[in-house]
């Protein structure tokens, strides 16, 4: 038996906890999934939940879930997921436009 590990793939996050729209980073804003009914489909929110389009679903964020981006796929972790899963390797504040 081999014995492997992960590779380490640098990711962007981002710490949701009902930001006005404003104030989301980029790669949140500009993120679209094709739904075959309705044609690309942005992350939206509801009710205070992240909505993120996914093939097939929706996914969902709630306060304090931490939204990454990794091979162009949004992905959603509970705090406790990414603070075990992930470490900080630069401190980047996005700036937004307003």
């Amino acid at each position: 038996m081999t014995t492997y590990r992960r590779v380490s793939t640098p990711v962007q996050a981002w710490q949701f906890n009902n930001q006005p729209q404003s104030e989301w980073p980029d790669f949140v804003k500009n993120y679209e999934a094709t739904n075959p009914l309705n044609g690309p489909q942005p992350v939206g929110v509801q009710l205070g939940v992240l909505l993120i389009p996914a093939r097939g679903e929706t996914i969902k964020a709630l306060p304090l879930d931490w939204v990454v981006i990794e091979n162009g796929v949004l992905q959603v972790f509970k705090n406790e997921t990414f603070s075990s899963s992930f470490e900080a390797i630069g401190d980047e504040t996005v700036h937004t436009a307003e």
